[in-house]
């Protein structure tokens, strides 16, 4: 099958709206970031930098990729230009990836710190899964990434497998410690003051 001009014509209007939510977000994004520069309690301070931080590179590259979308199997590229690249792209997805799982992992190792007798004092497996799980996600996310650069250099689809083999690993290792912290803090929540 011969590939033409107006077999394409019908996805300009999905790129344009694609670009266009990402716009959108990028502004929600630096406003959000600007306005948390704005909190006077020191101790959030730094962690709201270092979250605002990683959400303004998750939207920015977010958006750089909506409007240069690519297959990196395939090598396909929406245009042709060395901004298109697969292995330009695939290097900015390693910081929005990895911003993604920080941001996860930060705000879940957050709650531990923000809420009295979390973390609990009696079993050490559990102990484990609620204060370490969120390190094993980002570490899997990192793996993930080193398997994703390496698919999109050689083109070896099992490559690309791993990759989101590594994703589910990951994101199942915190859903213990999530079961957990929900039950805990609802018996909080419906605890009398």
């Amino acid at each position: 099958m011969q590939i033409t001009e107006s077999t394409w014509t019908w996805a300009w209007g999905w790129w344009g709206i694609l670009v266009a939510l990402n716009v959108v977000q990028l502004i929600v994004g630096i406003f959000l970031f600007v306005r948390s520069r704005k909190n006077d309690d020191p101790a959030d301070a730094r962690y709201l930098r270092l979250m605002g931080t990683m959400g303004l590179i998750f939207v920015t590259v977010a958006l750089y990729r909506s409007i240069f979308v690519s297959s990196y199997l395939e090598q396909l590229a929406w245009f042709n230009s060395v901004l298109n690249s697969s292995l330009l792209i695939r290097g900015f997805a390693i910081f929005a990836e990895l911003s993604f799982a920080g941001l996860i992992a930060k705000s879940l190792l957050r709650m531990n710190e923000d809420i009295p007798g979390l973390i609990s004092t009696k079993n050490k497996f559990v102990a484990f899964l609620q204060t370490m799980t969120p390190i094993i996600l980002f570490a899997c996310i990192l793996i993930a990434n080193i398997f994703a650069t390496a698919a999109t250099i050689t083109r070896i689809d099992l490559l690309f497998a791993i990759e989101e083999t590594f994703w589910g690993i990951g994101f199942v290792s915190i859903i213990p410690m999530l079961i957990i912290n929900l039950r805990k803090l609802s018996a909080y929540r419906n605890t009398p003051v």
